[in-house]
């Protein structure tokens, strides 16, 4: 292991590719040399330095207002189980934005950074659907949610059970592929025959695992949808707005493959080999993660568990959900039947336990092992005996 990370240092970040292969008698169609292979636009300005210009404000208008997003969630830090992973998912842009500009910078890392957004990017998929477990369910416990779940209101346990499993897959599934993309490109010279091959297996099982991870998030939201928007109205378009890089990567790349398939990504006097086939795509998507950023401002606004926090039902801090349907009045007060609870506004937490939380992946890492868990499992668990008071009883 350690040869493949040393010949990935030597061939990739200090773009020797020529020259090793000359030695080998072998010759590799890519150098990943940080200085452009083309002739200036203007002066002594190449298009390589013009997309670097134009990273730097889309990178740093995309810290600005995802930090202030951040910020303002971590002031307002009320619903840890809630909140922590609308802050992974507010990261999204500011991971896309900053590794994209390092692979604009230099070509030799372009590809490990963009391996490393994309894993990112599953991630954020991961932490929308714990999300939205987190909104139905108001308590931490795993055999809670399971039974809250088997009702068949909210689909049951084998429905649960499916969508579950197909979420949960993603994430070490990718993990093994971005280690093989980085691999893949450490060991094989980018572009050959064997990297394409390597490649092209790698994207097949990352498309395969993607759909049937949305295969699992979106019945699982469109069938929670009326429930979920009770407690958050936008979710819907916090789910759109976070998206949008996604789609947008995805027509992105599909666009720069035809154009590749139809010769038109030729090297000119202006545009070398690694602008138009290597820094191009990961310069567009900086600018949509600015774009993203933007999108999202509206949606994930700083104020919004001050305004309404969430309501901690009764029974909620002993680890038992209650199965109610929620509703609104025009004061914001949750209606739950034909009782009125007071929303109760729950003290601000630390700034820093937001950031703890939010770096702790150990909730991820269970969630994948639930998941496991849940393989071997036929039935779901029994709802605890308090859900059968009247007050938990569904109206």
């Amino acid at each position: 292991m350690a040869d493949v990370f040393l010949k990935l240092a030597k061939r990739q970040l200090l773009g020797d590719d020529d020259e090793e292969d000359e030695d080998e008698g072998e010759s590799c169609p890519t150098n990943f040399d940080d200085l452009s292979q083309a002739d200036p636009i203007t002066g002594s300005v190449t298009f390589h330095d013009l997309m670097i210009y134009i990273s730097i404000p889309c990178m740093v208008i995309t810290l600005i207002v995802s930090g202030y997003l951040v910020l303002g969630q971590a002031r307002n830090y009320r619903e840890p189980r809630v909140q922590k992973h609308l802050i992974r998912i507010i990261v999204t842009a500011p991971v896309f934005s900053v590794l994209c500009f390092i692979g604009v910078a230099s070509y030799g890392a372009t590809h490990y950074v963009e391996a490393l957004a994309e894993f990112y990017e599953v991630f954020t998929l991961h932490a929308l659907f714990l999300l939205f477990i987190a909104y139905l369910v108001p308590t931490t416990n795993w055999e809670t949610q399971v039974a809250f779940f088997s009702n068949p209101k909210y689909g049951g346990f084998k429905f649960f059970k499916k969508r579950y499993l197909f979420v949960m897959q993603v994430i070490p599934v990718k993990l093994a592929t971005t280690l093989g993309y980085i691999i893949t490109t450490g060991v094989e010279c980018w572009m050959d025959r064997s990297s394409r091959r390597a490649s092209t297996i790698l994207a097949i099982i990352d498309t395969l695992t993607l759909i049937i991870a949305i295969m699992g998030i979106f019945p699982f939201v469109l069938r929670n949808q009326a429930h979920i928007q009770k407690l958050d109205p936008q979710i819907l378009s916090k789910l759109i707005s976070v998206k949008l890089i996604v789609v947008a990567r995805v027509l992105l790349n599909l666009v720069l493959s035809i154009l590749g398939w139809t010769d038109s990504m030729e090297a000119t006097d202006t545009l070398s080999y690694n602008d138009l086939n290597v820094g191009l795509s990961v310069f567009i998507t900086c600018i949509l993660a600015m774009v993203t950023s933007l999108i999202m401002l509206p949606f994930y606004r700083p104020k919004q568990f001050q305004e309404r926090p969430l309501v901690d039902f009764p029974g909620a801090e002993t680890g038992y959900a209650p199965r109610v349907a929620i509703d609104y009045d025009d004061e914001g007060n949750a209606q739950v039947g034909e009782q009125l609870i007071k929303p109760e506004v729950k003290p601000k937490a630390k700034g820093r336990r937001a950031l703890l939380d939010v770096l702790n992946i150990i909730d991820v890492l269970r969630a994948v092992a639930r998941g496991v868990r849940l393989i071997g499992k036929k039935d779901g668990y029994t709802a605890p005996p308090e859900q059968e008071l009247p007050e938990y009883r569904q109206h």
